[in-house]
C-alpha cells in the first residue's frame, strides 16, 4: 500500500481518509439527526448490542453510500492489506456511528467485532482519554485465551484518521476522561469467509493467521 497505510501493529493499519473540515461537516449532520429526534420524541435504534449513543447510517439515508464504501474501497483495501483473507469481497456490512462523553457511553468493553474487516473512522471531536486498545486476532477457538504481552497495542485516534483491521482483532476503548469522541465505523462481513472459518472451528482448526496458530 505504500505511504497510504500505515502498520500500527500486526494487521492493524492506520490511514487517513477525511480532512478535519469534512469531519466537522459529517459530526453536524449527525448533530442535526440527533437534535431533530429528540425534539420529535424519536428513540433511534442502537448501533449495536454494545454502544447505547449512536446512529444507524442507514437510518439517516446513508445505506448506498456506505454500500459504495463497502465495494469500492474496503473491498480492494482489505485484499491489499490482508492478501487472500478475503478474495471475493463483502456481501453485507453494518455502517454506525457511536459517540463517547458526557451523557453518552463512557467506554466500550473488550470483544470483537460482528465483522471479517473493519473500518473505524474518528469524526472528532474535542476529547481526552477514550484510547482502543487491541489484544490480538484470534480465531473462534482462541477467542477466549489470555492475552499475551506482546498483543497489546494502544492507539490514540486522531480526526480523519481511520483504523482498518480484522474484525476478529479483539479491542476494547478505555474510558474518555474530557470531550466527546465520534466515530464512523463500518463492519464489513463475508457470508463465504465466515461459514469457512465456522467450518474450520468445528474441525477443530485454527488459520494462520491467528495469534495462537501453531
Amino acid at each position: 500500500m505504500g505511504s497510504l497505510a500505515d502498520p500500527v501493529a500486526p494487521d492493524l493499519f492506520a490511514l487517513r481518509i477525511l480532512s478535519v473540515e469534512t469531519c466537522t461537516s459529517l459530526l453536524a449532520e449527525l448533530d442535526a439527526f440527533e437534535d431533530w429526534a429528540a425534539r420529535h420524541g424519536v428513540e433511534p435504534e442502537r448501533p449495536n448490542s454494545m454502544n447505547y449513543s449512536g446512529v444507524i447510517l442507514a437510518d439517516i439515508g446513508l445505506q448506498g453510500s456506505m454500500t459504495w464504501l463497502r465495494d469500492a474501497v474496503l473491498a480492494p483495501l482489505g485484499e491489499a492489506l490482508l492478501p487472500g483473507f478475503c478474495p471475493e469481497g463483502f456481501d453485507d456490512h453494518h455502517a454506525f456511528a457511536v459517540a463517547y462523553g458526557d451523557g453518552r457511553d463512557r467506554d466500550l468493553g473488550f470483544h470483537a467485532d460482528d465483522s471479517e474487516l473493519t473500518l473505524n473512522l474518528c469524526l472528532g471531536d474535542s476529547f481526552a482519554g477514550g484510547d482502543l486498545y487491541f489484544e490480538g486476532r484470534r480465531c473462534l477457538l482462541h477467542r477466549q485465551h489470555p492475552t499475551l504481552p506482546q498483543e497489546r497495542v494502544l492507539w490514540t485516534h486522531r480526526p480523519g484518521v481511520a483504523l482498518v483491521h480484522a474484525g476478529a482483532h479483539r479491542h476494547g476503548a478505555m474510558p474518555i476522561r474530557s470531550g466527546r469522541r465520534s466515530n464512523l465505523i463500518v463492519w464489513a462481513r463475508s457470508s463465504a469467509v465466515r461459514a469457512g472459518q465456522e467450518e474450520l472451528a468445528e474441525a477443530g482448526g485454527c488459520p494462520d493467521w491467528c495469534s495462537l496458530s501453531a
